[in-house]
């Protein structure tokens, strides 16, 4: 494995993004960020014959100089795409086995998924008042199977496959767990966007995400309605536990998204939200990447895992 290069490559629905970095003597570079259109729309239905075709033609585009290269290779899937979920548990299953059994029987039980359909993963969080903490992640397997597909067609095995929140909140996890406090990270994308919360151990225990259907510009509405969906999202979580805390709120995406929805958020809940460039972030790839990085933001944060 080469340590001194990444490839993230960030899947939407109607664009996929990569980003690249190399690293030399004065730290980590962004080599380039590309993105390639798909059509039709991706995460949309089941997916049609083909479309694992259309995806490994993308791909190939945006991998061509790295597809002979033993790097990192990190996705990002769509926030919308997959559902996250944090387990409070009397007993935690001994086998790994058990363990995702028991998440995909949750998942089909409280989220009305169909457990024949979807592909978990879970990982133990530790435990917290006498309670086992078990996080879950499920997405919808024809996708996923298609997406690994796609890949497996021009020779890529990717190193790690998860939620594009996630993949943001590893990046800038010194940041946010700095203080030792819960908190609440908001990422805006063109297509989607999604909130993370956490607890004052540094651990992920809530996430949700909608898509973004609405054109987005200063004129409109949306932004009242997105600060709305946070400010619900936040009290729901605060509320269901006396001891769970959101001591501030962090937004990150593109720049005019981000400061449209900081001013009316900071007027509703009549606290500062704190806004997150692209280049703040993960120890390894801080300023050094610039502010070329930012609008590759889910890419860049997949690459830097």
């Amino acid at each position: 494995m080469d340590p001194t290069a990444r490839l993230g490559i960030a899947i939407g629905r109607h664009k996929i993004q990569a980003a690249r970095l190399s690293r030399n003597a004065k730290g980590w570079h962004v080599d380039w960020v590309k993105s390639e259109p798909v059509s039709p729309a991706l995460f949309n239905g089941t997916p049609a014959p083909g479309t694992h075709a259309i995806l490994g033609a993308a791909f190939d585009k945006l991998c061509a100089d790295v597809k002979r290269l033993y790097i990192p290779v990190n996705i990002s899937l769509p926030d919308p795409a997959a559902s996250f979920a944090v387990f409070e548990l009397d007993d935690l299953p001994k086998t790994p086995k058990a363990r995702l059994d028991l998440v995909r029987w949750r998942f089909e039980k409280e989220r009305h998924l169909d457990s024949r359909a979807i592909a978990c993963a879970c990982q133990p969080l530790g435990g917290e008042n006498g309670k086992h903490l078990l996080l879950g992640l499920a997405v919808d397997g024809a996708w996923l199977r298609c997406v690994t597909q796609a890949l497996r067609t021009i020779r890529v095995v990717p190193w790690v496959i998860d939620m594009g929140i996630c993949h943001r909140f590893n990046y800038f996890h010194a940041v946010l767990t700095a203080e030792k406090q819960g908190g609440a990270l908001v990422s805006l994308d063109p297509e989607a966007w999604g909130i993370a919360l956490w607890d004052r151990e540094g651990r992920l225990r809530f996430a949700r995400a909608r898509w973004r259907e609405q054109a987005v510009n200063s004129n409109n509405k949306v932004y009242e309605a997105l600060a709305q969906e946070v400010e619900r999202a936040i009290r729901a979580y605060v509320q269901g536990n006396g001891r769970r805390e959101v001591a501030r709120i962090y937004i990150t995406g593109a720049a005019a998204d981000v400061a449209d929805l900081s001013a009316v958020l900071d007027r509703r809940l009549r606290e500062r939200t704190i806004r997150l460039p692209g280049n703040q972030g993960h120890s390894d790839a801080n300023a050094a990447l610039g502010a070329q990085t930012e609008a590759a933001s889910p890419a860049l944060a997949a690459a830097c895992r």
